[in-house]
């Protein structure tokens, strides 16, 4: 991307935008097999609302958002969960 400084020896992801500095505090790690043991998938259902929920919602609903943007002015949707009981981890998203 023309005027974006990027590092070659960082991690890539969309971790803060794909930050490269921001990315750097999450452990990069790699594994042997996919996917991982002991892998629990656990489904969430997306609402109207921007929540993640465990359960589906009665009903249907909708939700628009403009899909393009740039760094200076990013076009995004964010969908939030609860906190969790426990520790969880995230993979294949």
């Amino acid at each position: 991307m023309t005027g974006v400084p990027r590092k070659r020896d960082s991690p890539q992801g969309n971790v803060e935008f794909n930050n490269p500095d921001a990315e750097l505090k999450y452990q990069r790690r790699e594994e042997a097999v996919w996917p991982l043991p002991g892998t629990q998938y656990t489904e969430f259902y997306l609402t109207p609302e921007k929540s993640l929920l465990p359960t589906p919602q009665p009903g249907n609903g909708s939700l628009s958002w403009k899909a393009l943007g740039s760094l200076e002015n990013a076009q995004a949707v964010q969908f939030i969960t609860s906190p969790f009981d426990h520790e969880t981890e995230l993979l294949g998203m």
